[in-house]
């Protein structure tokens, strides 16, 4: 019997190290949440890190625009912004927010998009400018400038 058990845990073992790797943000689940201010929202809880997001925004959404807010927040994971210390009781905390941080994820996203999804993003986020939806006001044009040319990243 102990034989076995030392021959299944060093075949788990190799069948591990021998795996591809899978990038970090496939470790981190996008959870659908009805009545979710915003389009999409970076947090943690109490599974480790999750993408929030409202399934009605987002299917008004074309699937770049989607794909974007997906990245953009899986971004603030990947990047270090959010940790689950500052969401300690509170999973809609939004203090740790920057504009820093903000330009950072867009750039992450802006990276793994086609141009045409970019330039999507961009005419999108510019058509908003003013009287976009409430969750995403204010969009600076410098924003959709930043995803839709790359300049600045």
């Amino acid at each position: 019997m102990r034989h076995y058990l030392v021959g299944v845990l060093l075949s788990l073992l190799v069948s591990a190290a021998c795996a591809q790797p899978q990038s970090q943000s496939q470790w981190v689940r996008q959870i659908p949440i009805s009545g979710l201010p915003e389009a999409a929202m970076a947090s943690f809880d109490s599974y480790g890190p999750v993408v929030y997001f409202n399934p009605v925004v987002m299917q008004q959404l074309t699937p770049g625009v989607r794909r974007f807010f997906f990245l953009h927040e899986t971004a603030h994971h990947m990047l270090g912004h959010v940790q689950a210390r500052q969401m300690m009781g509170d999973p809609w905390n939004r203090r740790w927010l920057h504009p820093n941080l903000e330009r950072a994820a867009d750039c992450y996203a802006a990276q793994r998009l086609s141009p045409q999804e970019r330039n999507a993003v961009a005419q999108t986020f510019a058509r908003w400018q003013g009287d976009g939806p409430a969750w995403l006001r204010p969009v600076p044009y410098a924003r959709a400038s930043l995803i839709g040319t790359l300049n600045g990243c």
